[in-house]
């Protein structure tokens, strides 16, 4: 069954606590406008949303696996997923035809099963994501790898949501630190329906929970990781890695991890 993307995400935002409006498309620029325009406290943003869905050949084959004994084991790697840089790339164009000067928002959604895999994926190709095996500890580092914000910085923040196993939708607002309106968006009350869910690489970074590169690209990227942090030592840079997962269930239709 095809999902009305539009309608879910209106959904969404609804009940985030938005008021939502529905972009009307242009004779000239049909199917390129972004979808929404929402306001909260008297501020407001334009949303390009979009939806990730389980693709029909994928889900027939894990059915059949399913019908046979009950199981299916996949081999589910994140990391920065080129399909999804064509997404971030259109949406970037589809926000940059709406000339104003209101910030502008890129909202993905995962549906379907292993919804956070799909959900890191996302954060991984926009923040172009690895992770660093440090004394024992997995530390994720951001800007590390290539990222989507930081080529489509007209993108202010994502809205990056998934479907959980009871059905309900978490969403968590990413802030992009190299667009030119970061300061004003992180003190902006139309991140306020977000509460405590909003995500902001500097603050972390600051709280010693992540990594971050900041560096002009440089031959080492793990020797300037390394003298950023004073590591000491050997480390590990995992630029992918695969989450394997097998799930025995009653109902094919309950699986969503």
């Amino acid at each position: 069954m095809k999902l009305n993307s539009d309608n879910i995400s209106y959904k969404l935002l609804e009940d985030l606590g938005y008021s939502v409006s529905k972009i009307k498309e242009s004779k000239d620029f049909r199917g390129k406008m972004p979808d929404f325009k929402i306001s909260y406290d008297k501020e407001t943003a334009i949303v390009e949303a979009k939806i990730k869905i389980d693709n029909d050949t994928d889900i027939s084959s894990k059915e059949s696996q399913l019908q046979k004994s009950n199981t299916y084991e996949i081999d589910f790697t994140t990391g920065y997923k080129n399909n999804l840089s064509r997404i971030i790339k259109k949406s970037s164009k589809q926000l940059e035809s709406f000339k104003s000067d209101e910030f502008k928002f890129l909202s993905l959604l995962a549906t379907g099963m292993h919804t956070l895999a799909k959900f890191e994926m996302f954060e991984d190709t926009l923040y172009g994501c690895t992770s660093f095996i440090v004394q024992g500890k997995e530390i994720k580092c951001y800007f590390f790898n290539y990222s989507e914000f930081k080529k489509y910085n007209n993108i202010d923040g994502a809205i990056l949501s998934y479907i959980d196993y009871d059905d309900s939708i978490k969403s968590i607002f990413y802030l992009n630190t190299y667009s030119k309106k970061y300061k004003l968006l992180k003190n902006s009350n139309i991140l306020k329906p977000f509460g405590e869910y909003i995500f902001d690489p500097l603050d972390q970074e600051h709280k010693n929970y992540i990594f971050l590169y900041d560096g002009n690209n440089d031959n080492d990227k793990v020797q300037y990781i390394k003298n950023k942090y004073n590591i000491k030592g050997f480390i590990i840079n995992i630029d992918s890695w695969n989450t394997p997962e097998i799930a025995t269930v009653l109902h094919y239709t309950n699986i969503t991890q």
